[in-house]
C-alpha cells in the first residue's frame, strides 16, 4: 500500500459509509440512471370540413431543457389525442399523416425541423365516430443537451382526385405530447 492509499475514501454518496458496510438500498440507489419526464399541457384542434391534400396543423407542442451533462441521452416522444369525426356531407374519406418533429431552439437556425421516426396514418371514413390515436417514437439523433421544441403535426391526404375537400370537421382532443428521457449522468471531474 502506498503512503497516498492509506488517506483515500471510497464512500458511497448516499449514506456516507464506506462501501463495504452500506445497504443493498444505497446501492441501488447509486445506480439509477437519470430520468426526465416533461409532459405538455393538452391542446384542441379542429381540422375543418374545408382541408384539402397537403394542408398542414399544428396539433401539439413541448418544450424540453434536456440537460447536458447526460451521457448518450435515450428520448421516447409519446403523443396521445382523441379524434372526433363529424358529419360528412358526402362521406369523403380522406388521411390524416401524423408526424414529430423537432427544434433546437438555441441552434443558429431554430426555424429548421427535423422530423422524428415514422409518420403514422390515421384513415376513418365513418362520420360522427370517435378513437383514441397513441403512438411513441424514439429520437435517435445525436446532441449535447439543450432547449428542445418538439411538435406534432398532421397533414391532410389521400384525398382522390375527384374530391376537393376532407368531409366532415375532424376535431382532435386533449391532443397530449410527452418526453422521457433516460441516461446515466457524465461523472464530473
Amino acid at each position: 500500500m502506498n503512503s497516498m492509499s492509506k488517506h483515500f475514501k471510497d464512500d458511497c454518496e448516499t449514506c456516507k459509509k464506506p462501501h463495504e458496510e452500506h445497504s443493498r438500498k444505497c446501492r441501488k440507489v447509486e445506480e439509477q440512471e437519470f430520468i426526465l419526464l416533461k409532459v405538455g399541457n393538452p391542446q384542441n384542434t379542429t381540422i375543418p370540413s374545408t382541408s384539402v391534400n397537403g394542408n398542414v396543423f399544428t396539433v401539439a407542442t413541448l418544450t424540453a431543457n434536456i440537460p447536458e451533462c447526460l451521457d448518450d441521452p435515450e428520448i421516447k416522444v409519446d403523443f396521445t389525442t382523441n379524434i372526433l369525426i363529424g358529419a360528412a356531407t358526402p362521406s369523403a374519406g380522406g388521411t390524416l399523416v401524423f408526424q414529430v418533429n423537432k427544434f433546437f431552439i438555441n441552434s443558429f437556425n431554430p426555424t429548421n425541423s427535423i422530423t422524428v421516426g415514422p409518420t403514422w396514418n390515421y384513415s376513418n371514413p365513418d362520420a360522427n365516430e370517435a378513437d383514441i390515436l397513441s403512438f411513441f417514437v424514439k429520437d435517435d439523433d445525436e446532441f449535447d443537451g439543450g432547449i428542445v421544441k418538439y411538435t406534432v403535426t398532421a397533414t391532410v391526404a389521400g384525398l382522390a382526385t375527384s374530391v376537393t375537400t376532407l368531409g366532415g370537421p375532424y376535431t382532435l382532443n386533449n391532443s397530449t405530447l410527452a418526453v422521457e428521457v433516460a441516461a446515466e449522468e457524465e461523472e464530473r471531474g
